[in-house]
């Protein structure tokens, strides 16, 4: 259920995208269907164009910041591969180091 995360969250990501951009548009145009119902066909498209934007902006800024955690977590995740294999290399590296002080020393 946890493995690759990232990738799960950024396809959620786009399917909300997807998906409230289609709410969005049908949104906008049942508005204007509505006011066009009461001979209002300029304001119903002011108003529908209108709801239909600040619903498509309101959804994205979600999307946005969400696949912005992922890609955030998937490089958490790539960075913490890279300094547990520096941490390993650093650990046999300090070894060495204190194996060769102590024969110097010794000699």
């Amino acid at each position: 259920m946890f493995n690759q995360s990232e990738k799960k969250l950024k396809t959620w990501a786009t399917i909300q995208g997807v998906f409230f951009s289609v709410v969005a548009i049908v949104l906008g145009a049942v508005i204007y269907s509505a006011a066009a119902a009461t001979d209002n066909n300029a304001v119903g498209l002011l108003l529908g164009v209108i709801v239909a934007v600040v619903v498509w902006f309101l959804s994205m800024l979600s999307v946005w910041a969400l696949y912005s955690f992922a890609d955030l977590v998937e490089y958490t995740k790539a960075n913490n591969e890279i300094l547990a294999s520096m941490d390993s290399t650093l650990g046999q590296i300090a070894d060495c180091l204190s194996t060769g002080e102590n024969n110097e020393t010794a000699e």
